[in-house]
């Protein structure tokens, strides 16, 4: 097992984060693609809330690609010293545009007009609309495109897609899309990279006629699908600690609302962990979390610093408490329960609660 890093003091509460489970899940799904399919780990939203530069440099040398959100972020990670291709997902303007020449990032066009505004020489991508709806050239403007690529001196090297519906096995939609992709794919040039999986791509609807795949939630450890994969480690985890245990009567109520109340004697344990730290509020009277070697319901309105538990038995103040991580509490339960997506839930947790790693 990898070393941690020292928590900071200042903090009540801290993300750990399994650098080596990233590496691991990168190399299984990676194992799942055709020989030669170069790799991408999407590292946006400070990597799924897993902390951008350091996955990014546990994974520099395991992976051709980082895909990014901004050019932030790809600025962020070119300052830390990350030397691959990095794609910058986001929509290039008049004042990004030359720091997509001075870090040597690839730009993803997703419409003519972008053509002329970025520098001579830049790397970029075609990004089709094949069925998002999002962003995209139209599959039907295809001349369109290659005539304004000759006016220009940028450098296409590749053309892209995206899945809106692949975390269902079943996605008819899904099969039109890589189908309407070959056929816009055939209209450009073979030696060209061709890209349109994501992690529910990979998992349900693989096709082996791509150069790249794009890790995203998959890495992390969770399959966007119905059911969690066994191969696949989450790699995050929020700890805190207990810092009050008192006594608690029958009848008593807790917090905000008055709408807990105990049903028998017991023990009120105090978390300093709540809504400003990116816990959902809705989570109230959901969750558990994973005291010592037990599972402690939550009890009255989370608030906006501090979530109440109900023991049975009293609890010593600094005993370690698993807020998100454990069995019982893992990304995708508690974003069922708070009624979101996984995705969501891990880049909620507030950039203030300090992000601490198991080194590989």
């Amino acid at each position: 097992m990898g070393q941690l890093k020292k928590v900071p003091v200042t903090r009540h509460s801290y993300v750990e984060v399994d650098l080596q489970a990233i590496q691991n899940n990168v190399t299984w799904l990676g194992s799942l693609t055709a020989a030669g399919t170069r790799q991408m780990a999407v590292v946006k939203g400070d990597a799924y809330g897993h902390g951008a530069v350091e996955v990014a440099r546990a994974l520099s040398g395991k992976v051709s690609w980082f895909g990014v959100a901004n050019v932030a972020e790809a600025v962020e990670l070119r300052n830390a010293g990350i030397s691959e291709n990095i794609m910058v997902f986001g929509v290039p303007d008049e004042e990004t545009a030359p720091l997509y020449e001075n870090h040597n990032l690839t730009a993803v066009i997703s419409h003519p007009e972008l053509i002329p505004i970025l520098p001579d020489g830049v790397n970029a991508h075609l990004l089709f609309d094949t069925g998002m709806g999002r962003l995209g050239l139209q599959p039907d403007k295809v001349d369109e495109v290659q005539n304004a690529l000759k006016q220009s001196n940028i450098r296409v090297s590749g053309i892209m897609s995206h899945f809106p519906c692949s975390d269902d096995p079943d996605s008819a939609k899904t099969k039109h899309q890589l189908e309407l992709f070959r056929e816009i794919s055939a209209r450009f040039p073979a030696e060209w990279d061709r890209h349109i999986h994501n992690t529910g791509g990979i998992l349900y609807h693989y096709e082996s006629d791509v150069t790249l795949v794009r890790h995203g939630i998959g890495m992390y450890g969770y399959d966007p699908g119905p059911n969690p994969r066994d191969e696949l480690t989450p790699a995050l985890s929020w700890k805190s600690k207990v810092v009050q245990c008192k006594p608690l009567k029958k009848g008593q109520t807790i917090s905000y609302g008055a709408r807990w109340e105990a049903d028998r004697d017991g023990w009120l344990l105090t978390v300093p962990v709540g809504y400003a730290d990116g816990l959902p509020r809705n989570l109230t009277g959901k969750i558990s979390y994973r005291v010592g070697e037990n599972e402690l319901p939550v009890c009255g309105t989370i608030t906006m610093d501090y979530t109440m538990l109900f023991s049975d038995d009293p609890v010593e103040p600094g005993t370690p408490v698993t807020v998100l991580g454990a069995e019982a509490n893992d990304a995708r339960i508690l974003a069922e329960a708070s009624g979101t997506i996984t995705y969501e839930l891990l880049t909620r947790i507030a950039a203030k609660v300090p992000r601490v790693f198991k080194q590989v």
